[in-house]
């Protein structure tokens, strides 16, 4: 955290609880709309299906990002904020401005991608076969 000034981890800090707070209200005694009674037809049915399958998704969005959120949080009360998960690395202001919750490094987070890739294609591979 030694390479962020005063100013931009109160900045940081700010927005990530703004955002919280947003997720909390949002999210707060929300659950996914019940099946109704009697849907009508099979169009009905199906709009309504659809409807509680899109609620159900965005609500699980905005909980997993809540968690998200809250990890970057507790990072701050351990000191561990801005240092990368992986690598141990400072994390550049200019990338933690653009998501305050971000976990790695931009080389760190294309490194995983890399090896989920090598994993799918030697998985792809196998399968071929």
């Amino acid at each position: 955290m030694n390479h962020l000034s005063m100013e931009q981890l109160a900045r940081l800090k700010t927005r990530l609880v703004d955002e919280l707070r947003g997720l909390e209200a949002d999210t707060s005694g929300r659950e996914p709309p019940p099946a109704g009674e009697d849907p009508g037809d099979w169009q009905d049915a199906a709009a309504e299906h659809a409807g509680r399958t899109q609620a159900s998704k965005l609500l699980r969005r905005a909980q997993d990002r809540m968690v998200v959120v809250q990890a970057a949080l507790m990072r701050f009360d351990v000191g561990r904020y801005g240092i990368c998960e992986d690598t141990d690395e400072e994390i550049s202001f200019a990338r933690l401005n653009l998501d305050p919750a971000v976990r790695l490094t931009v080389e760190a987070q294309e490194d995983i991608e890399h090896q989920d890739a090598q994993r799918r294609a030697d998985a792809e591979e196998e399968t071929a076969y």
